[in-house]
């Protein structure tokens, strides 16, 4: 059924909006960019996967008899793109491999029902633990009806899921039975349901599942699409109730598009948006201009309110301006501020049996990375009572940035990822019993900031396990009792890896930076007892056992030590002897 009004948000950079937000269904998916807000779950900045919501086929990755999930929960780490959509789940990791769940034909079938005359009825098992489909991939999607696709690196793109009306880019009646983990037609579901990868199209570099179909953009522009067009038969112009579709190139010039239901809309490269509706096939009169100068076109919201005072579907458009200010209804309606990304849910319950929530929903991610859901909220006779937002997580990452834009961070730290060459030193330093650093305050390590002879002396005692100084006798006139560095002086004048900063031995210039020199220094004589090793001695040392490998420095006067160098040189050389 087509929808009754169909208004699209629209990006027009001649009135000074910017849109960076998509529907419910037909995202575009686009090689090698992240993809982090789906339907109830989103990725956050250090690429874990966070879900809730639906759970009756595991979708959350939690045992199915939790049939809802409240809160977000953690799912899966080192993830990239995630599409959600009804029963299934399916994402990308940073690896390159793709991995579904849920009601995604891949968790094996069971026996439903036996006839006499032999014949034999399936139901296919869903399940909450990942299914690893495929390696080199570099985009994922899923459409309304459980499609499947992922792009490969080498621009491949491969479908396959549930298959009603060929909507896959392909004859599945057509496949050997090895695609099927059931015999064809004999599932509880409708039609055929593929559960191998077959390739449809090569030199794509965005594509998306839609609702009985799907729609790709390749490197040279050109947009494509397959599946059912159930508006227009391409022959005769006429609705037909529903045509499938191999794939079939539409237009060139394409850079962006939205595949939403049966209204499909794109983005030319001259800035004109045209609002394709079912008459993809080539009737040209029942597609329409939108606007000009448009960098992005979006799928419509429905009005809760209209909705469910009148019983019509009123759908209106959200417009995300370019200074970040979000406005409903058409524009005049002020929502929130600071916004980047807004995506339009599925009407659906939460929780299933509560109809005082009912959807629809949208979530609305800011640029501070905070996502928030605003939700349609009803009385108990189901009259609209009003729009509510609440904030659903932190830390949410950014859509269509590159993939290593998603590191896990060292905690407590937000300036140390774990692949950083210094990540796992920084840990093992946190960590470390007795703690040789905790940072420079309880968030930043600051790892480029320059280490003074007071801290790194400071480090050496820590990581020796804070030994009691022999003698308190201090020769150092500029180290007192109460500074930090106090025992950590005398220790290391004890263990010869310091005689102090001046020629007669009476300072010590605790807030003097170090070099890379002195540091290899100070870690060679602390190892090696009585020893000056100074200059290539020290250098020679560091360089040959690996401790400044992958660390971009040199041993050398001149070049101050950053804190990240000093606990590698410690890291290594501890963990390594």
């Amino acid at each position: 059924m087509k929808r009754i009004v169909s208004i699209m948000i629209i990006l027009v950079l001649c009135l000074g909006m910017y849109v960076p937000a998509v529907a419910k269904e037909g995202i575009p998916m686009t090689a090698g960019l992240t993809s982090t807000v789906s339907q109830r779950c989103y990725i956050d900045t250090e690429g874990n996967l966070w879900m809730w919501g639906e759970n009756e086929y595991g979708q959350c990755g939690q045992d199915p008899s939790t049939k809802w999930i409240d809160k977000p929960i953690m799912v899966m780490s080192n993830v990239v793109s995630v599409c959600r959509r009804k029963e299934a789940v399916i994402v990308l990791k940073a690896d390159g491999t793709a991995w579904t769940w849920g009601y995604d034909f891949n968790h094996g079938a069971e026996v439903r029902r036996k006839y006499s005359n032999g014949k034999v009825l399936y139901n296919y098992v869903k399940g909450p633990e990942p299914y690893k489909v495929a390696d080199n991939v570099a985009a994922v999607s899923i459409g309304n009806q459980m499609q499947f696709g992922i792009l490969k690196t080498d621009g491949t793109l491969w479908t396959w899921g549930n298959s009603i009306w060929n909507d896959l880019g392909y004859n599945a009646s057509s496949l050997p039975a090895s695609y099927f983990k059931v015999p064809a037609d004999s599932s509880d579901m409708m039609g055929y349901e593929v559960s191998v990868p077959v390739k449809i199209l090569d030199n794509v570099k965005t594509f998306a599942m839609g609702h009985y179909d799907g729609m790709a953009i390749k490197n040279d522009g050109s947009l494509w699409y397959w599946g059912n067009d159930d508006a227009i038969s391409m022959d005769s112009g006429k609705a037909t109730g529903g045509e499938p579709l191999p794939p079939t190139k539409i237009m060139d010039g394409v850079v962006s598009f939205n595949s939403d239901d049966e209204w499909d809309d794109v983005v030319l490269a001259n800035g004109e948006a045209w609002s394709l509706g079912g008459a993809i096939t080539g009737n040209l009169k029942n597609r329409h201009k939108l606007a000009d100068n448009v960098k992005m076109v979006m799928g419509p919201v429905t009005d809760a309110r209209v909705e469910i005072s009148t019983g019509k579907q009123y759908m209106f458009d959200f417009i995300l301006k370019k200074d970040g200010k979000l406005y409903s209804n058409n524009g005049s309606e002020f929502v929130m501020d600071n916004v980047v990304w807004v995506e339009d849910v599925e009407m659906a319950l939460q929780p299933m049996n509560d109809r005082t929530r009912n959807y629809p929903s949208l979530y609305i991610l800011c640029g501070d990375g905070v996502l928030y859901e605003r939700t349609a909220v009803y009385n108990e006779d189901f009259s609209f009572n009003r729009y509510e937002i609440r904030k659903l997580a932190d830390n949410v990452a950014l859509p269509g940035q590159p993939f290593s834009s998603l590191k896990a961070k060292v905690k407590p730290f937000e300036d140390v990822y774990k692949d950083d060459y210094f990540g796992t030193a920084v840990e093992w330093a946190y960590n470390h019993s007795p703690q040789i650093t905790d940072g420079v305050t309880k968030t930043k390590f600051a790892p480029e900031r320059s280490v003074t002879r007071g801290q790194v002396v400071t480090f050496l005692w820590r990581a020796a396990g804070c030994p009691e100084p022999e003698s308190f006798d201090n020769p150092f006139v500029d180290v007192n009792e109460n500074d930090y560095f106090y025992k950590p002086v005398l220790w290391a004048v004890e263990q010869k890896i310091t005689q102090g900063a001046n020629a007669d031995g009476t300072r010590f210039v605790p807030s003097q930076t170090c070099s890379t020199m002195h540091i290899a220094t100070f870690l060679y004589r602390s190892i090696h007892f009585g020893e000056d090793g100074w200059g290539d001695i020290a250098r020679n040392w560091v360089m040959s056992n690996g401790l400044a490998e992958n660390t971009g420095l040199d041993v050398k006067i001149g070049e101050d030590c950053p804190r990240s160098a000093v606990v590698t040189f410690l890291y290594r050389y501890y963990e390594g002897k």
